[in-house]
């Protein structure tokens, strides 16, 4: 069973497949956007990182590399 970067192995037990799931694809979003040079001006910051988050939320948007 592959883990998540964010989650104890106590925490990711406690999850169903489909969180699991859902938690890895977004790990794989957000590694592929700061991968990727024309996101180099991100700077990772907490208020970033809501601001981000918040925006996606706001507008009905996955959390995706694309977006």
């Amino acid at each position: 069973m592959k883990l998540s970067e964010n989650f104890s192995e106590s925490e990711w037990a406690a999850l169903s497949d489909e969180e699991r799931a859902e938690a890895l694809r977004i790990e794989k979003s957000i590694r592929d956007f700061l991968g990727d040079r024309k996101a180099i001006r991100y700077i990772e910051s907490q208020g970033n990182h809501d601001a981000l988050l918040n925006f996606l939320s706001t507008h009905g948007l996955d959390i995706t590399h694309r977006n």
